[in-house]
């Protein structure tokens, strides 16, 4: 039943090039690589595609099955994780290099990036808010 929830990649995959790419997404970046449509030229040319992240984490399960990325940011765009998951896998495929990223965040090409896996895996953890939120 675990096939369900997560994304099963069969294949060998270079780890550690995956940790240093994904590491590159951490701080204020344009993110239109990574982003969905929102279905309206006009909203797409309207919206800011700037996002920041405030960490991410690759690491093994701790029964060395799985490998779990964690991202915390202050907000993402639509389908903006699944293609940097995506992206991570092409990177641990060798189609990317880690210096690839920075060249996606400038060229603002959503072609260009990985391929938006599906959402099996993908789990919101929590959400954070600064201040409490008060129903006046």
């Amino acid at each position: 039943m675990l096939w369900r929830y997560v994304l099963h990649y069969p294949f060998p995959l270079d780890e550690e090039k995956m940790q240093d790419a994904a590491t590159r997404f951490v701080g204020s970046h344009d993110f239109a690589s990574f982003a969905a449509s929102t279905g309206s030229e006009e909203d797409d040319r309207e919206r800011s595609t700037i996002r920041e992240i405030y960490s991410t984490e690759l690491v093994r399960s701790a029964d060395n099955e799985e490998l779990v990325f964690t991202v915390r940011g202050r907000s993402f765009l639509r389908y903006m994780v699944r293609k940097i998951v995506g992206t991570l896998l092409d990177v641990g495929r060798g189609r990317l290099v880690p210096d690839d990223i920075d060249k996606l965040f400038e060229i603002r090409d959503r072609s260009k990036s990985g391929p938006t896996v599906p959402p099996q895996g993908l789990c919101l953890v929590s959400v954070e808010h600064q201040e409490a939120f008060r129903g006046d």
